[in-house]
């Protein structure tokens, strides 16, 4: 495991956003002493950071992600600010921001409108991946929320009623085969991992696959950190405790069997 730094990034960043085509987004800690959140997107081959504007929280929650549209080769931040009111049901209004990305011109946010007429979440820290130009993510919900990357119109899309992939931090959306996949996880059960694959999104259709995960990952706080150039699901495991060691396994959907990767440094 090759140990790898990144330039030009202030102390108090933290990754955002999960990796678009290699970019990736980080967004700044809001402290008691900071009355703004900075934003950047950062190119691991380039090396070359782009600091966007930044946003003034006034108290709110701020949750990002990084897009892209593949028809006009454009990268976009969607910037979701959640903050309280007495009229929002729930008691939850969502401002929706986006900026586009580039190094040549002046960037600035565009505050857009949620034209479904759900304007509350109770959080969108679930998951979070770019599939063929749509953003998606959990919004706490039986539901997700998809983002048109190029249109920049939000809509929503349910998920079956026995998923978790939009409720639980447990879970993750992945990109399988082209479609969006969600990997739900319950330690307690007999077989605790189940795929779901978004098949036909204007219908809202979903099919389920059921996998036994090997005996080691049981009972062990996994973390799904999406697919790789293989097709196969990468693992983190066991995240009990920091000061741990930790494995990374890779599972193939198709071969239904795993394979185990260790960093010998971190298990000294």
């Amino acid at each position: 495991m090759a140990r790898y730094e990144i330039p030009n990034l202030e102390s108090g960043y933290y990754l955002a956003s999960g990796s678009v085509n290699g970019f990736v987004c980080f967004k700044g800690d809001v402290s008691s002493n900071r009355d703004s959140c900075p934003i950047s997107v950062y190119n691991p081959t380039t090396r070359q950071m782009v600091k966007l504007p930044d946003v003034t929280p006034n108290g709110r929650r701020i949750y990002v992600r990084l897009g892209y549209d593949p028809v006009e080769d454009q990268y976009k931040v969607l910037c979701v600010m959640s903050f309280s009111s007495k009229k929002a049901k729930y008691n939850q209004l969502e401002e929706h921001l986006v900026c586009t990305v580039s190094s040549s011109q002046k960037q600035e946010w565009r505050k857009i409108e949620n034209t479904t007429g759900e304007n509350y979440y109770y959080s969108c820290v679930y998951g979070g991946i770019c599939i063929d130009g749509a953003l998606y993510y959990g919004v706490g919900k039986p539901r997700i929320a998809k983002f048109n990357v190029r249109s920049e119109k939000i809509e929503f899309i349910k998920t079956p009623k026995e998923s978790l992939i939009s409720t639980t931090l447990d879970s993750s959306f992945i990109n399988y085969n082209g479609k969006l996949g969600g990997v739900d996880y319950c330690s307690w059960e007999e077989h605790p991992m189940t795929l779901w694959v978004l098949e036909d999104a204007e219908k809202q259709e979903w099919s389920r696959m059921t996998y036994t995960i090997p005996s080691t990952w049981r009972r062990s706080f996994l973390k799904f950190k999406g697919v790789i150039h293989t097709g196969e699901l990468m693992v983190f495991y066991p995240w009990l405790k920091l000061s741990q060691p930790f494995s990374v396994g890779y599972y193939d959907f198709n071969k239904k069997k795993y394979k185990k990767s260790r960093d010998p440094r971190i298990d000294e």
